[in-house]
């Protein structure tokens, strides 16, 4: 699970939950590891890449996450975080929902 909070116009923090839960045949919660939360703190570039005029792309500046902002994707736009490989290929994409 990946949260975004936004800090500051320019700022945001990620935070990485790696904790897993399991589930028994009935699909009742059976256990849930512990695991530590990884924040990753850092400024939002805008980074020059093709992408509809509506759609904004960001950096998360020493990191392997961007993060795409639409604003006119729905009603309300998304905002989808992406992981990155060394050579910018995108490996994972997760949209964010507002808490």
């Amino acid at each position: 699970m990946y949260k975004l909070n936004v800090i500051s116009s320019e700022e945001v923090q990620l935070v990485e939950d790696k904790n897993t839960c399991g589930f028994d045949q009935l699909g009742n919660l059976s256990f849930c590891t512990r695991m530590a939360f990884f924040p990753i703190e850092g400024f939002l570039e805008v980074l020059k890449i093709r992408a509809p005029r509506t759609t904004l792309v960001y950096s998360l500046v020493n990191s392997e996450f961007r993060v795409l902002h639409s604003t006119v994707d729905q009603a309300n736009g998304f905002i989808r975080l992406q992981k990155v490989d060394n050579h910018g290929s995108v490996v994972d994409s997760i949209r964010l929902f507002k808490d």
